[in-house]
């Protein structure tokens, strides 16, 4: 099966979500546990993982966000309509260690710690499909979309970059702002490098071996 995601917990456990074949835990020696369904998982396909305060795991997995806690699985009740599927794409944290669920039906929320707060289409989001999430080093906060370029968090609104602002591929799957201020956006058909300035898309013809491109980071 695809691996859809990699995360390694405080406890040094490595979590690895597939595409239909559950999750599976490998704490660094010989044993490796797999969760599925038959675990009270909601789906068996996992996007990626992320630590709770609490020594909980979330889940993120195309049908719900799940809990794994003291060899349990539970679902977070995230506040959305009944008919939305709740497929989480993405877990990140902010500077305050608050969550953020990205969704492809149901926007985006931001899991504190009493407190779920859902962005989308009825909050300003121009869609409702999120890809990824990142807070930059002035602490504003982006959202990668499907479709409708790169937003940013306002107090009251979103603003956003899109093609009119030079931006050559308006589906965002991920992004990296680095150190020097330099933009780098992944999409379904190559990455950007924005500068500032100038925007340029980087595919398949300059030697880019895969266009889909899930993850951009800086090196240390």
């Amino acid at each position: 099966k695809n691996i859809l995601g990699i995360y390694e917990d405080k406890a040094e456990n490595f979590w690895y979500g597939t595409a239909g074949a559950g999750a599976f835990v490998y704490n660094g020696g010989r044993k490796i546990r797999n969760l599925t369904t038959k675990d009270g998982l909601t789906h068996n396909s996992c996007n990626a993982f992320i630590e709770g305060k609490n020594g909980e795991t979330y889940i993120a997995t195309e049908s719900h966000l799940n809990i794994f806690h003291n060899n349990t699985i539970t679902v977070f009740p995230l506040p959305a309509p009944e008919s939305a599927k709740q497929n989480v794409r993405s877990l990140t944290y902010d500077k305050n260690k608050n969550i953020w669920a990205g969704t492809w039906d149901c926007g985006i929320y931001k899991i504190e710690d009493k407190k779920t707060t859902r962005y989308g289409k009825n909050e300003g989001l121009t869609v409702d499909g999120v890809y990824c999430f990142l807070e930059d080093a002035e602490h504003n906060y982006w959202i990668g979309t499907d479709g409708a370029g790169a937003a940013k968090l306002g107090k009251q609104t979103f603003t956003s970059i899109r093609e009119q602002n030079g931006l050559p591929d308006e589906m965002v799957l991920s992004m990296c702002k680095t150190k020097a201020g330099q933009w780098w956006f992944g999409h379904d058909g190559g990455v950007t490098f924005y500068d500032g300035k100038t925007y340029k898309l980087f595919d398949s013809k300059n030697g880019l071996t895969d266009e889909k491109v899930w993850d951009v980071m800086e090196d240390t």
